[in-house]
């Protein structure tokens, strides 16, 4: 690697080493320090042998909470910077990596992106563990900055149990899991829907996508991209984050889509928003007499976002937070208008 001065870039790769899912609040004025100085994509690479679930890692379903908590705050972190600086539209992307050559994302897909540079802590990874093409990329230390050095026995023991939980399907993930969502303009929220029903997923996910006849009275409903885009974005975020598993992305024209009749499906995904259409799910799976779902729910605050990024229907919390789909239409009819 080679040293690369302090400027401005548009593509950039974060890597952040994970000692544990109880504290890591320490990370954020480094994603903070990396996303003041990105100005089109910024993928973080979190870095863990926790993430190894097949070598002794964490167990997904049992860390579903800590999970889910570690992810909202690295993607909140990053949105409030971008949405400070007026980048509305910069892509941001969390993958992890499991401190091994055996990789868990599909970074590798992206090799040939055009990446300007890589900042990581000064001894904090082990660059052997990455692809060639990333330890070619010239690179930033972090400033340094104190960091724990020891967890509390309530955080360890945390840490501890979450590798231990199983389901009652004898492991740590759900053959197959599903979700719905509109994925308008793919933000935050609805990467950490997907980041976190791929993270259960052993074999294959399932995730519906809105048509036309669901969509209602949007605001800015013109800006909204096709359906045939919107899958598309899902595709290739699951691509980037969980490869190894099955996508299934299909178009949805009531609440339920595969859910109604698949009978080999075993988790349901959903935000505190869509906690409804979860439970007619439910309701009409036991009239049809087809195995009832383990149901988990996003529905994490970040700490010092105050807003439930997943809850994507909830219109004035995102509205307020400037994230979300609606909020991205309306920049983008804004902007258009001052041109």
């Amino acid at each position: 690697m080679t040293n690369a001065s302090p400027a401005t870039l548009d593509n950039v790769i974060l890597i952040l080493p994970i000692s544990s899912l109880s504290e890591y609040e320490h990370l954020g004025p480094w994603i903070d320090y990396v996303a003041n100085r990105t100005t089109d994509r910024l993928l973080i690479m979190l870095v863990s042998p926790l993430f190894d679930v097949e070598n002794g890692g964490i167990n997904p379903i049992g860390a579903w909470k800590p999970m889910e908590r570690l992810i909202s705050f690295v993607y909140t972190r990053a949105s409030r910077v971008a949405v400070r600086l007026d980048r509305v539209l910069m892509r941001i992307d969390v993958i992890l990596h499991g401190e091994s050559t055996t990789l868990l994302s599909g970074i590798d897909k992206e090799k040939d992106f055009g990446w300007r540079t890589v900042f990581l802590p000064e001894g904090g990874v082990n660059l052997e563990d990455f692809p060639y093409w990333i330890t070619d990329l010239p690179f930033q230390f972090l400033p340094r900055q104190d960091a724990p050095t020891h967890m509390t026995g309530g955080h360890a023991a945390a840490d501890a149990a979450a590798k231990h939980v199983r389901s009652s399907h004898g492991g740590g993930r759900l053959p197959v899991v599903a979700l719905g969502g509109t994925f308008d303009h793919l933000h935050a929220g609805h990467k950490i829907l997907l980041s976190m029903a791929a993270w259960i997923s052993a074999r294959k996910i399932i995730v519906g996508v809105t048509d036309d006849k669901l969509l209602g009275k949007k605001s800015h409903r013109e800006l909204m991209e096709s359906i045939e885009d919107r899958m598309e974005g899902v595709r290739a975020f699951l691509e980037l984050f969980r490869p190894h598993i099955e996508h299934d992305v299909v178009p949805i024209s009531d609440v339920y889509g595969p859910t109604a009749t698949d009978a080999d499906i075993q988790g349901l995904v959903v935000s505190k928003e869509t906690m409804a259409g979860g439970q007619s799910i439910s309701t009409l799976r036991g009239e049809r007499h087809l195995p009832a779902l383990a149901t988990y729910v996003i529905d994490v605050i970040s700490g010092d976002a105050e807003q439930d990024l997943a809850a994507e229907e909830d219109a004035e919390k995102l509205k307020t937070a400037k994230m979300g789909s609606t909020y991205i239409r309306e920049w983008i009819a804004k902007r258009d208008l001052g041109r």
